[in-house]
């Protein structure tokens, strides 16, 4: 048995630098386009910035096209939105400050309000607005939000986004609550969310003990994964065919003594390869394997205005076992046996 898939698209992946950069790139090349995010040291955060990372990530001869982001920081301007979107930059990437990896340039979810000169900016001239949307800390008290809770409580910051810029385009990356999906579901046309494969094949228990002790850093991300209920709402929106959701696997990739000791690096890495495997296996078992296309490739061009093409991916019913880790950064997976493998890529 095999299937044939529109030329896939990944709509938030980490490509890293220099080693990781070098030593992965090609493991995306199933990918007909992929976003590639801003947050690195240092940040992407102007066009030409983006243009050098570009040209750094072409230089290795990927098959898949870069869309190219910035990232918001306090240092952010109306001209260096314009001057982004000239150099070709579509997407403006909002990751609050402290939230997650390499996200320490950029501003508090609580101060996003004194940016909104820039959103509505990036409205204007159609920059998409990808925001990985928690709220780490009480703003009344200082104190910190446990993990499984932040997505939940940046939910009104959204809220007022949406209401304020009724014709942005907005993403909710990796959505990982039942909350955040009904929100995303109920939202204008212009709200989507990507869905990672991780956050509706693990759950909170695979990853953190009873006091929020991280007991497997391997599959240790932001935002974590969550309780049963939120992993089958989040499964439900992945196969359930609605368009404003699509794939963004979040692939993060860390050497593998980044991801241990007492406080490990945030993130999963998951291979192009891997990905789309994993994805047939999760559509087959929920009996939707006729919708993975429009998951995996579809809605999420549509979603950025790219051009649907005649390009595919075959995928096979064969299986194999995903290796334990690839170039020093351990594989999501790693070690399990998958019933399905890409057969061949179409140029």
């Amino acid at each position: 048995m095999q299937i044939t898939i529109n030329r896939p698209f990944d709509a938030h992946v980490h490509l890293r630098k220099k080693d990781l950069l070098r030593d992965l790139v090609k493991q995306y090349d199933i990918f007909d386009y992929i976003v590639v995010m801003g947050n690195l040291t240092p940040p992407i955060i102007r066009g030409m910035d983006a243009q050098t990372y570009q040209k750094e990530i072409m230089d290795l001869d990927p098959k898949f096209t870069p869309v190219m982001s910035i990232m918001l920081t306090a240092d952010t301007t109306p001209q260096i939105i314009l001057d982004a979107f000239k150099a070709g930059v579509r997407v403006l990437k909002f990751i609050p400050c402290g939230t997650s990896t390499e996200s320490n340039n950029g501003i508090r979810l609580v101060d996003l309000p004194a940016y909104y000169h820039i959103l509505k900016l990036a409205e204007d001239i159609g920059m998409i607005f990808s925001g990985h949307w928690e709220l780490i800390e009480n703003p009344r008290t200082g104190n910190m939000i446990r993990m499984l809770d932040r997505e939940k409580h940046a939910i009104p910051f959204l809220e007022d986004v949406i209401k304020k810029f009724p014709k942005l385009k907005i993403i909710v990356e990796h959505v990982s609550t039942k909350k955040m999906v009904e929100l995303v579901k109920s939202a204008p046309a212009n709200v989507a969310a990507t869905i990672t494969a991780h956050h509706v094949l693990i759950g909170y228990s695979d990853v953190f003990d009873q006091k929020e002790r991280i007991t497997n850093p391997y599959l240790f991300c932001k935002p974590c994964v969550k309780t049963i209920p939120d992993q089958i709402a989040v499964m439900e929106a992945m196969i359930g065919g609605n368009p404003k959701f699509f794939f963004g696997s979040d692939s993060a990739p860390h050497p593998k003594w980044d991801k241990r000791g007492k406080n490990p690096a945030a993130g999963i890495y998951t291979s192009g390869f891997v990905a789309a495997s994993l994805l047939c296996q999760i559509f087959e078992d929920c009996k939707f394997l006729n919708r993975l296309d429009n998951f995996i490739s579809r809605s999420g061009k549509n979603f950025y205005n790219i051009p649907q093409t005649t390009k595919t991916v075959t995928m096979i019913k064969e299986k194999w076992t995903i290796p334990i880790e690839i170039c020093g950064v351990v594989q999501f997976m790693g070690g399990r046996t998958l019933d399905w493998r890409v057969k061949a890529i179409g140029i």
